[in-house]
């Protein structure tokens, strides 16, 4: 609903309407002039900044937009007094966010790590799981070192506590794209934000993930390839034979059982341990209809696990090679215009590389099977995250 009697808002979301963002910041700039607290003056300003790419301006006034509210300028008290505003304002700080991830470099990064935490505080239930993820890296990496950013969450400024939020993050994306998670919190309604189109939800709560079979295929995976399917079988029955719980080992047993069953309907063959012929990749939803509640989303993972090693002791280490000479050899290579090509053994500590083999071995986040060639891929933004791997990634 328009904010009845303020005609430089209602102005602004026409022109944001009929593609004109210039003239919508305009008559959003009249809007925030007449009254400073209205929260979605200021939000369609951000969005109209963003669409004209002017991206400082824009994360200046999505700050206006998160405070405007709260004079005092606290973390807590703003985000309690956006009431129904509080979706449209994460979803502002969310576009500003990632519009600073995608510009690369140590000041971008930072910046999105700060405009993530901010995100998260007003409303960390409107997060799907792509945005869950890549706040969780953002906060990782270069919110570590950022007294705004633990600011911004409400947390200590401490890196521990900062590199733990980004890695409860990445587990949090990951049980999003699993499903798991229900909508949670109360409703909120959207603000009247013009410029951007119309809200995924009008609750503020996430849209629901990975629904039906044909989804994942669609939106996750692509078709997968036999090889995929013969992949999944394999762990699943690895992880079987490893389980202590009776009831853990019962369903890793079910689903690789599943698995052999859709496999033994697929007419392909090997040819140097590679599956050709026509079933090599497979586009049949109703074939893979048995895999409905396994396919793309993980039933076991270490995503998110804490490396417990800190500072100069020796067990604690992630890499245990002194890799300057490498560096130095490499250098010196390129310099004289010659491929450089580097060889160090033992570069992970012997802990680091157990806790690395243990995580790529026991998680069944190897979610993309659709490329030939025997290929199966995992991501570190889609469940390949801990942070023994961060450490060195």
């Amino acid at each position: 609903a328009l904010a009845v009697g303020d005609e430089h808002l209602e102005a602004g979301i026409v022109h944001g309407e009929q593609g004109r963002p210039d003239l919508a910041a305009e008559a959003f700039e009249r809007a925030v002039s007449r009254d400073p607290t209205r929260i979605a003056s200021w939000v369609n300003l951000a969005f109209a900044r963003l669409a004209l790419g002017q991206l400082k301006e824009a994360s200046q006034v999505a700050l206006k937009a998160r405070f405007a509210a709260a004079p005092d300028g606290s973390a807590a008290g703003s985000a309690a007094a956006l009431g129904r505003y509080r979706g449209a304002v994460a979803a502002c700080l969310l576009s500003v966010a990632e519009e600073f991830d995608g510009g690369g470099g140590e000041v971008a990064g930072s910046q999105a790590a700060l405009f993530f935490a901010h995100a998260l505080a007003v409303d960390r239930q409107s997060l799907d799981s792509q945005q869950l993820a890549s706040a969780g890296l953002a906060l990782f990496f270069h919110g570590a070192h950022s007294e705004a950013v633990a600011t911004a969450l409400g947390a200590t400024a401490s890196i521990l506590d900062v590199r733990r939020e980004g890695l409860a993050l990445l587990r949090g994306a990951l049980e999003r794209r699993r499903g798991s998670l229900g909508a949670g919190g109360g409703a909120t309604q959207t603000a009247e934000v013009g410029v951007t189109g119309e809200p995924t939800s009008s609750t503020g709560a996430p849209p629901p993930e990975l629904e039906t079979l044909e989804d994942v295929l669609r939106s996750r995976l692509g078709a997968p390839r036999v090889h995929k399917l013969r992949f999944d079988r394999d762990q699943l029955e690895y992880l079987a034979s490893r389980a202590d719980d009776p009831e853990e080992r019962r369903e890793l047993a079910a689903a690789a059982n599943a698995y052999r069953s859709v496999l033994a309907k697929i007419n392909f063959k090997l040819e140097g341990g590679r599956a050709v012929g026509a079933g090599a990749q497979i586009s049949d939803a109703a074939l893979l209809e048995p895999l409905g509640s396994l396919l793309g989303r993980p039933l076991k993972t270490r995503t998110g696990e804490h490396w417990p090693g800190e500072g100069a002791d020796v067990k604690g280490r992630v890499i245990a090679a002194d890799l300057g000479p490498a560096d130095a050899a490499w250098t010196s290579a390129w310099e004289a215009g010659r491929s450089p090509v580097v060889v160090v053994d033992g570069v992970l500590s012997p802990e680091a590389l157990e806790a690395v083999r243990g995580q790529l071995l026991e998680s069944t986040v190897w979610f993309d099977g659709a490329k030939p060639n025997g290929y199966v891929g995992a991501y570190v933004h889609d469940g390949l995250a801990s942070e023994v791997l961060l450490r060195f990634a």
